[in-house]
């Protein structure tokens, strides 16, 4: 017998305590490990990784009472053509959220999968107005005829005209003129969210002024919106982002206008991630703190 057979078999027994243990139906993760849409917009490998990296830091954490039990599932690849594929994973996920009465939380993969997830609370909420909320340094609104990651809101938006997006934390060096043109979108500069904040150190009241209580709202976070000080393993580390207490208070302020949370996390790369998985960390409070409470 190994003199640490006792000690296995003691924390062994500690695995009941933590979240990754517990299950039901308040909170849903829908897991979208793809990345071949950040490949086609000429991006790096390994979001597809993403997904798996930020439930393995999630499942750690110290489960209780007061702490919503959830569920998981992944969508899965049919290795078909990037727009027939794209239909079926909108059609995996319709089927899990049309059932599904809590908070979701769905986690790519490139940030194409936005439109899948918004495709599909789109079938849940066939006549309510939904305010898609993007944080990100790029619009990714890009006129390109074959599809990718900087694709998915001109496409949602010319397919539906009863949604509405916002777009926070852009950069106008990291867009082509042509990303601004025939679409209909709010854009915050990121001197004008600092202005807007007083430099961030007021976000709270920002973030409830473009909620409304009468929209559905869906957050979708690119994870290279963050400063490289909080994020830095993404596909384009943002040296210039926005504070992650910014988006801790968007989702505060969504969760005051709504029953439940809508919201996307996309392009964390864990490839590019610190061997103590940091990235993946901090998006695991975020979402332990802020959501399963």
């Amino acid at each position: 017998m190994s003199k640490y057979d006792e000690i296995n078999k003691q924390l062994k027994k500690r695995s009941t305590a933590f979240i990754g243990s517990s299950t039901g139906d308040r909170c849903l993760f829908i897991h979208s490990p793809f990345d071949e849409g950040v490949v086609r917009n000429g991006g790096r490998r390994g979001a597809k990784y993403g997904p798996r990296a930020i439930q393995a830091q999630i499942n750690k954490l110290a489960f209780h009472e007061n702490k919503e039990r959830f569920q998981t599932i992944t969508i899965s690849e049919s290795h078909l053509n990037f727009s027939k594929e794209q239909k079926i994973q909108t059609n995996e996920l319709t089927k899990a959220i049309r059932s599904f009465s809590g908070h979701i939380i769905h986690i790519g993969g490139g940030h194409d999968h936005i439109y899948q997830f918004v495709m599909s609370v789109r079938q849940k909420f066939k006549d309510k107005t939904i305010h898609i909320i993007n944080l990100d340094a790029h619009l990714d609104t890009r006129l390109d005829e074959h599809k990718h990651s900087g694709t998915p809101f001109r496409q949602i938006l010319n397919e539906d005209d009863n949604i509405k997006l916002t777009q926070l934390g852009i950069h106008p060096y990291a867009n082509v003129p042509e990303n601004y043109l025939d679409i209909q979108m709010k854009v915050y500069h990121m001197d004008e969210l600092r202005e807007k904040t007083n430099d961030f150190c007021d976000n709270q009241s920002f973030c409830d002024s473009i909620i409304d209580t009468n929209e559905l709202t869906i957050i979708s976070l690119d994870c290279d919106a963050l400063c490289a000080n909080d994020m830095s393993a993404v596909s384009a580390v943002n040296h210039d982002g926005l504070p992650i207490k910014f988006l801790r208070a968007l989702i505060q302020s969504s969760f005051l206008s709504q029953d439940n949370c809508y919201f996307g996390i996309y392009e964390y790369n864990p490839i590019f991630d610190d061997l103590a998985c940091s990235d993946a960390r901090k998006l695991a409070a975020l979402i332990y703190q802020d959501i399963l409470n």
